[in-house]
């Protein structure tokens, strides 16, 4: 895939910065029309930066679920897991963390 430039998005950039550095737990939610960016600014954001990412799909929920325990699994370099529900994959997180 070619990358183009990230380009006209510097001020949403240091806007998630800023909120990065803050202490304590932040919920930002990035909205707008489609093809304006938004998955290449967290792309962009999440760059050297332990996270998790995932894109989900126009699929059923217990597809993106299984997909989103494997990212979990992944990052936290565990055997594949199996939950049920969102609240179970947070927890884990939380409980890993």
């Amino acid at each position: 895939m070619i990358r183009k430039k990230f380009v006209d998005m510097e001020r949403e950039l240091r806007f998630l910065e800023s909120r990065f550095q803050e202490e304590g737990f932040e919920f930002v939610i990035i909205s707008g029309r489609r093809w304006v960016g938004k998955s290449r600014l967290i792309e962009e954001f999440i760059k050297n930066k332990k996270a998790i990412y995932l894109l989900s799909e126009n699929k059923p929920f217990a597809y993106n679920l299984k997909k989103f325990s494997k990212k979990i699994s992944e990052f936290f370099g565990l055997p594949e897991i199996e939950v049920k529900s969102l609240e179970e994959c947070f927890k884990l997180i939380l409980s890993l963390h």
